[in-house]
């Protein structure tokens, strides 16, 4: 059964005061771990089903998982999912420290990620200071990763010469994506502070995780290329990224539900 907590976060923020995040556990009696859930962008991942990580949930129930989720600061469509700050002050380092944050909280012996678009970007980062808390990392699964360099390249493809030079002197520029239902304003800051989080690659740290990676053919963001170069940085290999025929960003519940249940059951 789920239980939802408030989590004080001092450190998923840019504000001078903590935010509070919401999240949720569906704890399994016995579980063999626990899946860590990391949405993309403006996901609200406490939102009543179908939802992608509801699915997760549902699937890590039925193969002995436990399942987090979480909101990042500023993200949750209603009062009661919504967690605080601002969606102006998110930022890929706020977005780790976030998760950090709520694995502190609930600390998870052995766990595995579950991410989708930025947040299965995110993993390798996230795996490397979960290690370092002692959690045994045994695996990470992503659906159209979206890494900072492929986020970066999808932002650039959008701008002329002038909007481009702003957004390299730091002003906000809005951009469209096809998972987003409207135009969304983002600045470089914003996607460029992964170096403030400390990443010193994985060392060797996942060695022995399953790796799993989901691209679509039509996926307008998230390339094959991208999550090769993700997968290595995981520590997985080529052959661990499924290219699925006919699928865009939004994989379909279905697909990642079959993929996901394959990969939980050999965890």
């Amino acid at each position: 059964m789920a239980s939802t907590q408030v989590i004080n976060s001092p450190a998923g923020r840019a504000a001078a005061t903590p935010v509070e995040l919401r999240s949720s556990i569906d704890l399994v009696p016995h579980a063999k771990g626990t899946l860590l859930v990391l949405g993309g962008l403006l996901a609200d991942q406490l939102a009543d089903a179908p939802s992608r990580a509801d699915v997760v949930a549902q699937v890590g129930r039925s193969n002995g998982w436990s399942t987090i989720r979480f909101n990042y600061p500023g993200h949750g469509k209603t009062h009661a999912t919504r967690s605080g700050g601002s969606l102006s002050d998110i930022s890929l380092t706020s977005m780790l420290n976030s998760a950090l944050d709520v694995l502190g909280y609930f600390a998870p012996t052995t766990v595995a990620f579950v991410g989708s678009s930025i947040g299965a970007g995110l993993m390798p980062f996230l795996a490397v200071r979960a290690a370092g808390l002692g959690m045994n990392v045994v695996g990470a699964f992503g659906v159209s990763a979206v890494p900072a360099a492929a986020l970066a390249a999808f932002i650039y493809q959008q701008l002329d010469q002038d909007a481009r030079r702003r957004f390299d002197e730091g002003y906000p520029v809005e951009i469209k994506s096809p998972t987003l239902d409207e135009p969304f304003t983002l600045s470089r800051t914003q996607i460029a502070d992964l170096p403030s989080f400390g990443y010193n690659g994985l060392n060797g740290r996942l060695d022995g995780a399953s790796v799993k990676l989901l691209v679509g053919t039509k996926d307008p963001i998230s390339t094959q290329p991208f999550n090769v170069t993700l997968a290595g940085a995981l520590g997985g290999t080529p052959d661990s990224v499924t290219v699925l025929d006919n699928e865009g960003h939004e994989i379909s519940y279905s697909a990642m539900e079959r993929e996901l249940r394959r990969w939980t059951s050999r965890l």
